[in-house]
């Protein structure tokens, strides 16, 4: 009977889990893409009733993040986002183009900065969810297991520290735009 139980168990385990990843995850997923989807429609509104200058810089970095967002969350993988991330945060123009649309968001209208603030609210909560494992667990376990290693030790810091920044440039950039 006891391994009865534990059979059961490990095979409900694995429903729950199969259920997840097939089913609930997906639409969590799809769920933020339709947020972004839904931003970027507002965002092409405001620039039809010309709001926003659809010709500008703001208006094709904007329009490019969203669309780069949707494309990468279509067919969702952790190391596709973390690379969007990577590159989104290692891109030294698109950081300035970013740097110029916060600066610009006192100027604009409260439905642009609605936007801008929803859509990297959007992207911080997919971040924190998806690397929430990554930074609780395995990189802790990483520098327990590869302490004597200073290479390893330095490189994965350099990852976390990395993650940290990334998180951080959000969260900023969420109150900058609030």
């Amino acid at each position: 009977m006891f391994i009865f139980n534990i059979l059961l168990t490990v095979a409900c385990i694995w429903l729950a889990m199969y259920l997840n990843y097939s089913f609930l995850r997906v639409a969590r997923i799809n769920n933020v893409r339709f947020k972004i989807f839904e931003l970027r429609d507002k965002l092409a509104f405001l620039a039809l009733r010309n709001k926003i200058d659809h010709t500008s810089s703001e208006y094709s970095t904007l329009i490019y993040l969203m669309n780069s967002s949707i494309h990468i969350l279509n067919q969702f993988s952790f190391v596709d986002f973390m690379k969007f991330l990577v590159t989104f945060y290692s891109d030294k123009e698109l950081q300035h183009k970013m740097d110029d649309i916060m600066d610009n968001l006192k100027h604009n209208d409260s439905t642009y900065r609605e936007i801008v603030h929803n859509y990297f609210a959007i992207m911080h909560k997919m971040l924190d969810q998806h690397t929430r494992i990554l930074r609780w667990f395995f990189v802790p376990a990483l520098l327990i297991i590869f302490f004597p290693i200073k290479v390893w030790q330095e490189k994965v810091k350099d990852k976390s520290k990395l993650i940290d920044n990334i998180n951080s440039q959000f969260e900023q950039r969420i109150q900058q735009a609030t």
